[in-house]
């Protein structure tokens, strides 16, 4: 029997993106002990007998003190588990777990999970440039560093944060497709639009509104939907003035736990972010059958094959999105019906989680 800690930045990571694997590991005779900062999801993972670690703090402060205690916390973690495997998640717990480890004086097989690099890529040089310091330092001690598409591993090995024979390709966290269940698009009089990711502008949301804008003078019983939470500790969340003003243009929903429910209101799936590692929203949409509107970056165009189960854009562009919303409100109903049937098939063939988890338990030799 192994014991293996898990660490992310939230309970809600976990809960919704790490509960497939855990059960997979928990099957094979293992112990799972999970340790992020407490939130409302923090109870489901303790109803599944798991040993529950809260060690709270921001995601994005940079003041060193905080920083510093989190090491702390995280050595006293070590010591105390003393866990045969580590698998990371997200960047404070990639950085900070190994750096703990590091003075923990132990030797732990540490595996190190990149999901995407896309707001630290659009980040001011120097705080860019100390990440990925700390990057560098850190994964010295790691067994492997997995990434989820092979531009971000491209770009580590090119900017020298890691060697190569160091790096893992897995595409994505997987998804379960008996919970995300195929359900075919129905030929609506009205074109619904939806859009579900958190409030932040690399995600596209303004491009996303200002298209709705344009679509809706132009093809106004065109309607629009967004769904997703104010996440405030990013630089680059949405303003308020923007949020308030919502309801103007579109059907801005909030967050929602019922994601399935949302994608089968919609014709069409539009995620105009401007990069992913791999993009949950857009597998979710891809299982249940939707033909989909997405920037042609990393971590979408995996996911999305331009005429094959949706159209790609310029990323950062929002004429480039409104052309592509307006080709699919265009697009004849039989061939968004394939584009639908497409979508599932190739999450059935690449990215269904008893896949994409048989990878992982391979490389950690579970």
């Amino acid at each position: 029997m192994s014991k293996i800690l898990i660490v992310a930045n939230s309970s809600w990571n976990i809960f919704n993106f790490r509960m497939e694997l855990i059960k997979e590991i928990i099957k094979k005779g293992n112990k799972i002990v999970v340790s992020c900062p407490a939130d409302k999801y923090s109870y489901r993972i303790k109803l599944n007998k798991i040993k529950f670690i809260p060690i709270n703090y921001r995601r994005n402060s940079i003041n060193f003190y905080e920083n510093l205690k989190i090491i702390i916390n995280y050595l006293f973690v070590l010591r105390n588990e003393n866990p045969n495997i580590i698998l990371l998640y997200t960047i404070k717990p990639n950085i900070f777990v190994n750096i703990s480890a590091l003075f923990s004086f132990r030797k732990y097989k540490i595996y190190n999970f990149i999901t995407g690099i896309g707001n630290l890529y659009f980040e001011n040089n120097l705080k860019k440039k100390i990440i990925f310091i700390l990057y560098k330092i850190a994964f010295k001690i790691s067994q492997k560093v997995i990434f989820q598409n092979s531009q971000d591993l491209k770009y580590f090995v090119t900017n020298k944060i890691i060697e190569s024979s160091k790096c893992v390709l897995i595409p994505g966290s997987g998804i379960d497709i008996f919970k995300y269940k195929y359900n075919a698009i129905k030929n609506n009089k009205s074109f619904t639009f939806l859009c579900v990711s958190r409030l932040i502008k690399h995600k596209g949301i303004y491009e996303y509104v200002n298209a709705a804008k344009k679509i809706k003078k132009k093809y106004p019983s065109t309607r629009f939907i967004l769904a997703g939470s104010i996440d405030s500790e990013y630089s680059s969340s949405i303003d308020k003035n923007t949020i308030n003003n919502l309801h103007l243009h579109l059907d801005y929903r909030g967050f929602s736990d019922n994601i399935t429910e949302l994608m089968n209101e919609c014709d069409c799936f539009v995620l105009p972010s401007y990069r992913e590692g791999t993009s949950r929203s857009l597998l979710e949409a891809a299982a249940i059958g939707k033909p989909i509107v997405t920037s042609n970056v990393p971590g979408c165009n995996n996911i999305v094959i331009n005429d094959f189960n949706g159209y790609l854009c310029k990323p950062m562009d929002e004429i480039s999105l409104f052309k592509s919303l307006e080709k699919m409100i265009n697009t004849n109903f039989e061939t968004r019906k394939k584009m639908s049937k497409n979508s599932r098939k190739l999450v059935e063939k690449k990215f269904e989680s008893r896949i994409i988890n048989k990878q992982i338990l391979q490389l950690i030799n579970l």
